[in-house]
């Protein structure tokens, strides 16, 4: 088996997104993980000042090793690093003390036996790249990153396009992101989420044993119904004024939001039937989406989300509770008609919750569902380990 060196755009133990769920299948394989924590996209601006000492101090309680085992066969890399990536002087820097410290742990793993697997392709990690011995290189694009309203570092196109042209696999999570790709790598595929196998399930056990699904969650106790729910971050991505806006002309309905918020949130908290619950652990999820009378997809449409895919779609599919989400291209495809509500504007998101909230037809539920299990995590990743050993690993 292989040991296989992620470097990825989401910290291990924030939500769990694709590299989380492909590298614990890669683990259950039998692969040796070493799966390093984000080191940044773009150079830290004066508001960001808060979010970067928190996540010093955060990585330096780690210890001075900052590594950590949360599952067999993972081992995590917090990596400390100067924040201002579009210093050369700072990337070399950085390069050279998180190469020094790769090839530590990768003691004794034999460039034959090393897969290296990107989802953030910036300098940096193509310089790591670079410098490290290695018998496959996969690239899984899961967002147009050079797209992020946040900004990317200046180089960000010119590494993502290197990184593409040497790549022996290049994956993409959306119809917009297997255009894009494949347009630089001709062994590109295309491979939208999935979904685990615990959103199927009739009851969910926590940690001490007990049955949950069936069991109110304090949180919602005091939240009536209807709940329009929402799962995720809370971030650019999400058109909130329309979400303040709904909350105002249907001040009956609950609005939940689960999810950590990178944005401002105060024009949503200010209304009383609009309620945050703060993130949750992906394995405790289930319990509070089965309470949602339907799930709302809010996003904006620009550049960003045009590529997007929706992870959750499937989830919420999975539930079989009605889905009321932005007209993206994604959520346009064929597979999705009849079991979506797709809406433009305030009215649109208007007309389709209402729709939403009225059904009662267990035989769409069913098909909902039906339609989930088609696209389980289970088929994705049969899909990927399919093209990986094409590609050959």
């Amino acid at each position: 088996m292989a040991t296989v060196l992620c470097f990825s755009t989401v910290d291990w133990d924030y939500l769990w997104h694709r590299p989380q769920a492909v590298m614990s299948s890669l683990a259950q394989d039998g692969h040796k993980i070493l799966y390093v924590d984000t080191i940044g996209l773009r150079s830290p601006r004066l508001q960001d000042a808060g979010r970067v000492l928190t996540r010093l101090l955060n990585r330096a309680r780690g210890g001075l090793r900052g590594t950590s085992r949360p599952h067999p066969g993972i081992q995590v890399v917090s990596p400390i690093l100067l924040p201002w990536l579009d210093s050369r002087l700072v990337r070399r820097v950085n390069v050279v003390l998180l190469v020094r410290r790769l090839r530590r742990l990768l003691h004794g793993v034999d460039r034959r036996d090393l897969m290296i697997w990107v989802y953030l392709p910036t300098a940096t990690v193509l310089a790591c790249v670079e410098r490290l011995p290695h018998h496959l290189l996969v690239y899984e694009a899961i967002d147009a990153l050079e797209s992020n309203p946040a900004g990317v570092s200046l180089d960000y196109t010119r590494s993502e396009r290197t990184l593409l042209a040497r790549a022996d696999l290049v994956l993409a999570t959306s119809p917009a992101l297997f255009e894009a790709k494949t347009a630089h790598n001709a062994n590109t595929h295309f491979v939208p989420p999935g979904v685990a196998g615990t959103f199927f399930a009739d009851a969910v056990v926590d940690a001490g044993g007990e049955a949950t699904a069936g069991i109110l969650p304090p949180e919602l106790a005091g939240i009536d119904r209807p709940r329009v729910g929402f799962f995720g971050t809370i971030d650019h991505r999400l058109d909130l004024d329309l979400v303040r806006n709904l909350a105002r002309r249907h001040p009956d309905w609950s609005f939940v939001l689960i999810g950590p918020a990178r944005c401002d949130v105060n024009s949503l908290s200010a209304a009383t039937n609009v309620h945050l619950l703060g993130p949750l652990p992906h394995v405790r999820l289930v319990p509070y989406l089965r309470q949602m009378d339907v799930f709302l997809l809010p996003y904006v449409v620009d550049d960003f989300t045009r590529a997007v895919y929706p992870a959750k779609i499937y989830e919420c599919l999975a539930l079989g509770q009605p889905v009321v989400a932005t007209r993206l291209p994604s959520l346009e495809e064929k597979e999705f008609a009849g079991l979506v509500h797709l809406a433009v504007d305030q009215g649109e998101f208007e007309a389709a919750l209402e729709a939403a909230l009225a059904e009662d037809d267990p035989a769409l539920a069913a098909r909902r569902r039906e339609r989930a299990r088609e696209n389980s995590w289970e088929a994705r990743y049969r899909q990927i380990q399919t093209l990986v050993g094409a590609a050959g690993g």
